[in-house]
Formats: structure tokens, C-alpha cells, sequence
């Protein structure tokens, strides 16, 4: 502690000497220097009261059907060398992980030193509860709609933002606003450690047009609380209080972080248990009612989990996943399709509408690179289905390659909404390379070469496929064409000078 001090003493008298109005932010990031799960410890807080009625879930927990999850866990659920679902857990440094099935509770387990009064702060699951608000405040006549232009609750921002900037264009995340996401000390960091969120949101610059890309952008979330809090007339906290908290029957009190001025921290700041997170989740698998009552309207919950195909570029933004209004939409091939939301350090709350579950989990870290797929095999596993819907695998594993293969190009040559994706692609190929089937990954990987012939990352898989079959030629000629894809491509750079070495 001694030291961090004497750090931050030190940092104080150089930014004084800078003279830089950001300086506090810039030091909070270089003090806290990464976020933490208990970071709810380290800013002010308003206060979320629950109501006087706690909702209880039923539970279950012979549903589950634990060994049957633990058979061939590793293979069937592509987690090398974990053997069971539990083990796999602890290790990813998971913290809380609940299931609800059919409206029952079938699995809750905490893990890592942490247990069901355990508080957890939300990182970015907060964005899909201010999202949630705003068509609560629409339903409440606070806000006319949608395509609202952000200036008629905004005025001061008039002169830089035309009627195109509107509140729709800020939960899809492409207002156009301006956002450095890469810089050490960037909008990332400002956005998370800055104490004046208002000021900071409203002195925002526009970068393209709105409603023509998308960025992940934090001045966004932090537009929207300042919407709501000038049409409601209160706080965004005692709004989620009154409006979702108390109604859902929260079985415990919670908070909201805010900055040095009193301000809700939007794009990450709810802090609370697990299993109350899962009744948020129950509220949209329920289409915005709770048991009798309608907490949203079910048509903005629609629109909120459905991905606009007006918009191609809110279609397939990472991996084979897209985005609405603050939900990533997760295809399903069959059956209306899952979404999630999702926070830093691995904090999900996942519903799937088509086999009626929502899934909570909580994490010190990520741990795991896939969670989604993972939910998306676990809601269909313990319901019975394939664990995989995706007509590429099913194909191949009764078919075999050839024919796995054909149906891919023909989906892609008719142009064919659920074409296979890259993405899903590269995941299968890599699989099969972490099994030993090398001839079968590089047929994978040439396909996906093939079908995304100007994606660099499609040429790097196909060159490590190549290494691993011991053909360094056409594996150097597929980092050499990935790194002209990409400049910046690092693996394939260090690969290729290990390889001509």
C-alpha cells in the first residue's frame, strides 16, 4: 500500500505539471490498473431497495443431469483436458453459475470463494438493463420512441449531432460517435475511471454518419442515462429500482457505481447477486412480463433480441454473432435464436427462448474464450437435442466430409440467410485439428478460404493446419497472403520468420 502510494503521489505532481483537466482519470486507471470483479468497492454507489416480495424459484436439481453432461465432457464440449462440468468451472475461475430451465431452477453452484449472498458487479450486462428502461420510459410516455434524435433531450448538443444521431442509433451502438478504443489511456479507460461521465459523454465528436456501422462505444450507454434521467426526473438507479428491481421480486438490495458527481457509471456499474441477475434474464425469455405483469413492452423486448436485417452491418460483427439493443444475438439454425449479454471478465447472462432457459455466470476472469458456444450446447443438451444445430456438423458427422462440404457451397452459392458462417467454420476445423484429424481441418480450413477468401484470419488458421501436418510450404504461403490481408497480423508475422530462420 505504501508504494501505491507514494506511486500516486508521484503521478499527481506530474499531472499537475501536465496540466491536464483528464489527469483523475488517469490516474485512477494507472492506481486500479485493471478492473476487477470487486471494483463495486472502489466507487460511490447509489442504492437499488427491493420490494417486500421476494420471488423464490422452484428448483430441481435431478433435471440437470450432471453425468450425463460429464460424459466425454472434454470432447463432446470441446474443453480440452477438463474432464467434468464442475471441474471445468472452478478452473475458468467462475464464481456463480445458475441455470433455470422451464422456469426452474436446476443448477446454482458458486465457486472461488464466493456463495449465493456473494455481490458481483455487472461490467457491460448493465447496458442490456439501460436499454430495458428506455422502453419502460417510452411505454411511460417520458420518451416518444425510438428514433427519437437524441438533441430533444440533449439541446446542447444541436450544433454537432443532425436528427440522424438518434436513441435507436445509440443501443445499436452506431451513433457515428467518435471512440478510441485502443489507446492505453483511451475511452475505454475515461468512460470506466472518469469522474465527471456527464461531462465527458456530452463533449463527444462524430465520427461517421449514424446508422451506417457499428463500434462498441461507452459514450453511448452514458447518453442514454442522461436521456433518462432529464425525461424521468430521477436517477437511472431509482428508475431500474421502481421500475424492474422491486417488481421482479429481488431477493436482495443492490447498487449502482457511480462517478464523483453523482452520476450512474452506465456501461457497467449494477452491482448485485447472481441469482437476481437470472431473474432480469427470466423478465425477456418471458417477453417483458412477470407472472401477470407487463414490466416491458413485449414488442421492445422483440426488438431488442432480434437482429434488424435491414442493417447488414449489425449482422455477424464477431464470430457468427450480431447485435440489437444491447443484446448480441446468438444464431440458431432452428428455432428462434438465443442472445446474451455480456460483461468484461466473463459476466453473461444468456436466454434461450427455444429451449426455455436463461443461464447466470459469474467470474473472477474469463477463463474461457467460448462461453457462448458453451451455453448454446448446454441449453440444447439439457433439452434433449443435438448439441450442435448447425447443419455443417450434423452433416458431416452422419455424412462425412464430402457431404458436410457440398451443403456448405450450395447454402453459400443461393445466398442463403444461415450460411455457414466463418466463424463456425474455423471452430470446426480447429476441432478437428485438437483431435488429430489434420486432413479433414485443412479440407475445413480451405473451404472457409474458399468461401471468405478476404478474411486474413481464415489463410492464418489454414497455415497453422498446414504446420501441424508438417507442410511449412503452403503453411508459409497462407501467413504470407494473411499478412497481406492484414499488416498488423503479428502470429503471422513471428511464423514467418521463424519459418524462413
Amino acid at each position: 500500500m505504501k508504494n501505491k502510494l507514494v506511486l500516486l503521489i508521484s503521478l499527481s505532481i506530474i499531472a499537475a505539471l501536465i496540466g491536464s483537466c483528464n489527469s483523475s482519470y488517469l490516474l485512477r486507471s494507472i492506481y486500479y490498473n485493471t478492473p476487477s470483479i470487486k471494483d463495486y468497492e472502489i466507487f460511490p454507489e447509489r442504492q437499488i431497495k427491493n420490494g417486500n416480495v421476494h420471488y423464490k424459484f422452484p428448483k430441481d436439481t435431478g433435471k440437470f443431469y450432471a453425468d450425463s453432461i460429464n460424459y466425454q465432457f472434454s470432447e463432446r464440449f470441446n474443453v480440452p483436458g477438463i474432464s467434468d462440468f464442475e471441474q471445468f468451472l472452478k478452473v475458468t475461475e467462475t464464481t456463480a453459475f445458475i441455470i433455470l430451465k422451464n422456469d426452474t431452477l436446476v443448477f446454482e453452484k458458486y465457486y472461488n470463494g464466493y456463495n449465493r449472498e456473494s455481490i458481483n458487479t455487472s461490467f457491460s450486462t448493465s447496458k442490456a438493463f439501460a436499454s430495458a428502461l428506455v422502453g419502460i420510459a417510452i411505454a411511460d410516455g417520458y420518451i416518444e420512441g425510438m428514433n427519437d434524435p437524441i438533441s430533444k433531450y440533449l439541446p446542447e448538443i444541436k450544433e454537432k449531432a443532425n436528427e440522424t444521431l438518434t436513441i435507436k442509433s445509440l443501443v445499436t451502438m452506431s451513433s457515428g460517435i467518435a471512440y478510441d478504443d485502443e489507446s492505453l489511456f483511451g475511452d475505454d479507460a475515461h468512460s470506466y475511471y472518469g469522474t465527471n461521465l456527464r461531462e465527458y459523454a456530452l463533449d463527444f465528436s462524430m465520427n461517421h454518419e449514424p446508422g451506417t456501422r457499428f463500434q462498441y462505444n461507452n459514450i453511448n450507454p452514458l447518453l442514454l442515462g442522461i436521456i433518462l434521467e432529464r425525461a424521468t426526473g430521477m436517477p437511472v438507479a431509482k428508475y431500474l429500482e421502481t421500475k424492474i428491481w422491486q417488481p421482479i421480486g429481488a431477493e436482495y438490495e443492490a447498487s449502482w457505481s457511480l462517478d464523483e458527481n453523482g452520476f450512474e457509471k452506465m456501461e457497467s456499474g449494477i452491482n448485485a447477486r447472481a441469482i437476481d441477475f437470472l431473474k432480469f434474464g427470466r423478465l425477456f425469455l418471458n417477453k417483458g412480463r412477470w407472472n401477470d405483469m407487463v414490466i416491458i413492452p413485449e414488442m421492445y423486448v422483440a426488438e431488442s433480441t432480434t437482429v434488424d436485417t435491414t442493417k447488414n452491418f449489425l449482422q455477424n460483427i464477431y464470430r457468427e454473432l450480431s447485435y440489437s439493443y444491447h443484446w448480441w444475438i446468438f444464431n440458431r439454425y432452428e428455432g428462434q435464436d438465443d442472445y446474451f449479454a455480456e460483461g468484461n471478465l466473463g459476466q453473461y447472462i444468456y436466454v434461450s427462448p427455444h429451449t426455455q432457459t436463461v443461464i447466470v455466470r459469474h467470474g473472477k476472469e474469463y477463463g474461457y474464450n467460448r462461453w457462448p458456444e458453451f451455453f448454446n450446447k448446454l441449453t440444447n443438451h439439457i433439452s434433449g437435442l443435438p448439441l450442435s444445430d448447425n447443419p455443417f456438423e450434423i452433416t458431416y458427422n452422419k455424412l462425412g466430409l464430402k457431404y458436410a462440404i457440398a451443403l456448405a457451397d450450395s447454402l453459400n452459392v443461393i445466398n442463403f440467410p444461415q450460411k455457414i458462417s466463418e466463424y463456425y467454420l474455423n471452430l470446426f476445423g480447429y476441432k478437428l485439428l485438437s483431435e488429430g484429424n489434420n486432413e479433414d481441418a485443412i479440407a475445413v480450413f480451405k473451404l472457409n478460404v474458399r468461401l471468405y477468401p478476404e478474411s486474413f484470419n481464415v489463410y492464418d488458421s489454414l497455415g497453422e493446419a498446414y504446420l501441424a501436418n508438417n507442410q511449412k510450404e503452403p503453411a508459409l504461403l497462407n501467413y504470407r497472403k494473411s499478412l497481406e490481408l492484414n499488416p498488423n497480423n503479428r502470429n503471422a508475422e513471428n511464423v514467418i520468420n521463424s519459418l524462413l530462420e
